[in-house]
């Protein structure tokens, strides 16, 4: 494997995970630039990096309760399915609860063979969400 390391996301690296994020737009929905900003300035924003650059990115939430919730996880168009989303998920710190929707079958996917346990469906505003947790 080429020389990488996930690190903390900083300001220079916006243009690269909004570049990401709007090439999986079908799949994590519409990520503001406010919103990078403001995970980079909690340090709960992690890239993968290589020698090409930034090649993909996780934004997560610690909560008060000790859960950590993946707001976004994507990686570059051309690099997925190679491991990187993996890695950028094992490190994001357990326990892990996130909601996506119940059709989106490519994230469910990838969080069940990341070891998430489906725990329920809620109803959300449009669409039923999948709830899932790793301890």
């Amino acid at each position: 494997m080429r020389h990488s390391m996930i690190r903390l996301a900083t300001d220079h690296d916006l243009t690269d995970i909004k570049r990401i994020a709007n090439q999986n737009r079908e799949f994590i929905g519409f990520v503001m630039k406010i919103a990078l900003i403001e995970a980079i300035k909690k340090r709960s924003l992690l890239v993968f990096e290589d020698l090409s650059g930034v090649i993909g990115f996780v934004h997560y939430h610690p909560r008060k309760d000790g859960w950590h919730t993946i707001h976004e996880i994507a990686v570059s168009k051309q690099l997925q399915s190679k491991g990187v989303g993996q890695q950028l998920f094992d490190s994001v710190p357990l326990p892990i609860r996130l909601k996506t929707t119940e059709d989106n079958i490519k994230a469910l996917g990838f969080y069940v063979k990341n070891g998430m346990k489906i725990v329920s469906i809620e109803n959300g505003k449009k669409r039923k969400l999948t709830v899932l947790e790793k301890h």
